[in-house]
């Protein structure tokens, strides 16, 4: 996707999250600076140390973000948000497997 869009989606995410009660993110996290690949990794797997409950939220809140951002019909998005599905452990939502299946049709 392209560096708009990308940051975009990021804005949508973000205020989603506010909208639902998360704390802002600070430091790095808040794009205050640029993330190192091993940083940027690092970053990615804190997402795993959600509470079960939160889970499905901040999924939520990456899904209306892609739609928000016009990035729901990306090639990519719907692949990055199903292992995001797979890594929190929560169900894959329908408009996931929905859309894989208009993909591989």
């Amino acid at each position: 996707a392209s560096a708009d869009a990308r940051q975009a989606w990021h804005d949508a995410a973000t205020q989603a999250l506010a909208a639902l009660g998360a704390a802002a993110a600070r430091g790095p996290a808040a794009g205050l600076a640029p993330a190192s690949a091993p940083r940027e990794l690092h970053l990615a797997l804190r997402a795993r140390q959600l509470a079960p409950m939160q889970r499905p939220l901040l999924l939520r809140a990456w899904l209306q973000a892609a739609e928000q951002s016009g990035l729901t019909g990306h090639a990519g998005s719907a692949d990055a948000l199903h292992l995001a599905c797979l890594v929190l452990d929560v169900p894959v939502p329908d408009v996931l497997t929905t859309s894989a299946r208009a993909r591989s049709s």
